[in-house]
């Protein structure tokens, strides 16, 4: 055991000579495993009875809850904005047999003008809310009727009502996409081909017209022919 002189006093290469090897082993990092492939193309994991009962109920009854809320809200607000469009003609006086005191029509009790900008944002937010509640209603209804609870199932119910796999694509495109990618890629020098075809194309167009031209003027002539014959004959 090395003393207090040879750790603290002593010269620094005879400190290191004592000093134990602080070297430590390296750290192993652990290797994760690369994924299998044919794992990777495992079936989407559906929903069980329960979580599928539980969404399309919830969303029915919160529609239900929201609607009823909202069109209690609108009603309420309606009858205030109707109470409030009156002035009060008839109010009572405090005493014995609580006389009522008929008022004439003053500014005193002439209603206020009213606020646009307070009317229509209280509109809009009633507007915004009987949708919205409407909205998830119809929502949860549908999905309660269809029995859907999930992207698959609303999948599976488009290919119902369609016939055919809307999701799989169009094979005849499909097919006629893949042989024109084929030969494009088959060509050797790329761009040049691409424009070689497209100058023959156009020769070829060219000659078309030529020869439509040619019997246009064709035709033109066999009408001048049979005209000065019709005049012979005359």
């Amino acid at each position: 055991m090395s003393s207090w002189w040879d750790k603290y006093l002593a010269p620094g290469d005879i400190r290191q000579y004592h000093q134990p090897s602080s070297k430590h082993a390296p750290i192993e990092q652990p290797v994760h495993a690369s994924p299998d492939p044919s794992q990777r193309n495992t079936p989407v994991k559906r929903v069980d009875a329960a979580t599928r009962a539980r969404r399309q109920n919830g969303l029915l009854l919160g529609g239900v809850a929201f609607t009823c809320l909202s069109a209690f809200v609108t009603r309420r607000a309606l009858a205030k904005k109707h109470l409030a469009a009156y002035p009060k003609f008839v109010k009572a006086v405090p005493g014995q047999g609580q006389k009522m005191d008929v008022p004439t029509f003053a500014p005193s009790n002439t209603q206020p003008k009213a606020e646009g900008g307070l009317d229509a944002a209280e509109a809009l937010f009633l507007a915004t809310l009987n949708v919205a509640s409407v909205f998830m209603l119809g929502t949860g209804a549908f999905m309660k009727y269809n029995d859907i609870a999930d992207v698959e199932d609303m999948r599976n119910w488009v290919r119902e009502g369609v016939g055919y796999d809307v999701y799989a694509g169009d094979s005849e495109a499909d097919k006629e996409i893949e042989t024109w990618m084929a030969d494009v890629l088959s060509r050797k020098d790329g761009v040049g081909d691409l424009k070689t075809s497209i100058v023959e194309k156009m020769a070829e167009l060219a000659e078309l017209g030529k020869k439509k031209s040619v019997s246009q003027e064709l035709a033109e002539l066999e009408k001048k022919k049979k005209a000065l014959e019709a005049r012979e004959r005359a």
